[in-house]
C-alpha cells in the first residue's frame, strides 16, 4: 500500500468555528451600551468608560438575557470577553483619588536619570511649600480662605435595574467648597444640559463662589479680603479663561 498522507487538520475542526453572526451580535451589544465621562483622562478621547459598577460578567449575562429573548444562541462568555478587550477600547469608569502625574511618572522609573531625580526633589519640594502656604492662609484670620475642587463625575438616575444598563445617564457636575473663616461648605451643582466642564465652562461657575460666600458673610469685614486655592488641572484652573476670570471676580464680589 502507498500514498500521500493528507496534510494535518489540527485546529481545522468546523465543530470551533464561530458563526459570523454571533460576533456581530456581540459587537452590537457592546456598542449598544451608553459610555460615560471620566474625570481623569479628558485627554485621551479614544478612551471609553462604562458606567461604574459593571464588569464583563454583568455585561455578558445581560447579552444573554437579549439573546434568549430574541431566540438565538449567544456566543461563551470567554468569546464576548475576547472581543471586548480585543476590538473595543473600553474601560469601567472607576472613581479614584487625584494623583500627581509627575508622582506617578517617576512611580515607574526603574532607572531615572540624574537629572529627573533633580526635577524630581524640586517638584516635591514645590509641592510641601505649596502645602504649606496654604495650610498658613487657612490659619490667617484676617481673610477669608475659600478651597475649590471639581468632585468625579457621576451619573444619574442609578439603579440596579437591568434596563438600566442601557439607558444613557445624565452626567453631573459638582464643584465644592469650603471657606476656612466661617467653617462653612459651599457647592456648585449642574448637569451636562446646563453646561459642561471645559476652562470656560470653570470659569464661568467660578464666580459664584465669592459671590456665595459674601452672601453669607455680608457682616464680616473680613470677607472684602478672600485668597481662593484650587488643584492644578489644566482643562479647569490652568488656562487664559480662568485667569480672566480671576481680575474679575474682586468686581464681581465688591
Amino acid at each position: 500500500m502507498c500514498g500521500t498522507p493528507t496534510n494535518l487538520q489540527w485546529g481545522k475542526s468546523a465543530n470551533n468555528v464561530v458563526s459570523p453572526e454571533i460576533k456581530d451580535r456581540i459587537r452590537e451589544h457592546i456598542n449598544y451600551l451608553p459610555r460615560v465621562d471620566s474625570h481623569y483622562n479628558r485627554e485621551n478621547k479614544k478612551k471609553e468608560y462604562l458606567a461604574e459598577g459593571l464588569n464583563v460578567t454583568i455585561l455578558y449575562e445581560e447579552y444573554v438575557k437579549q439573546c434568549s429573548s430574541k431566540g438565538v444562541t449567544p456566543g461563551k462568555i470567554h468569546l464576548y470577553r475576547q472581543i471586548f478587550n480585543d476590538k473595543f477600547n473600553i474601560a469601567f469608569h472607576v472613581p479614584k483619588k487625584d494623583r500627581c502625574d509627575t508622582c506617578e511618572a517617576m512611580k515607574i522609573q526603574n532607572n531615572p536619570a540624574e537629572e529627573d531625580q533633580q526635577n524630581f526633589v524640586a517638584h516635591l519640594r514645590g509641592k510641601e511649600e505649596t502645602k504649606t502656604e496654604r495650610d498658613n492662609d487657612r490659619k490667617d484670620n484676617n481673610k477669608f480662605t475659600v478651597c475649590f475642587d471639581l468632585q468625579n463625575v457621576f451619573a444619574l438616575p442609578t439603579a440596579g435595574v437591568s434596563k438600566f444598563i442601557y439607558k444613557r445617564k445624565l452626567n453631573v457636575y459638582f464643584m465644592t467648597i469650603h471657606c476656612s473663616a466661617d467653617k462653612r461648605g459651599y457647592g456648585a451643582l449642574w448637569h451636562e444640559g446646563q453646561s459642561g466642564r471645559t476652562g470656560n465652562d470653570m470659569a464661568s461657575s467660578v464666580p459664584k463662589i465669592p459671590e456665595a460666600v459674601v452672601e453669607e458673610n455680608s457682616d464680616d469685614p473680613r470677607v472684602k479680603n478672600i485668597t481662593l486655592w484650587s488643584d492644578s488641572c489644566i482643562p479647569q484652573n490652568r488656562n487664559s479663561f480662568f485667569f480672566y476670570c480671576y481680575e474679575n471676580v474682586p468686581q464681581k464680589s465688591s
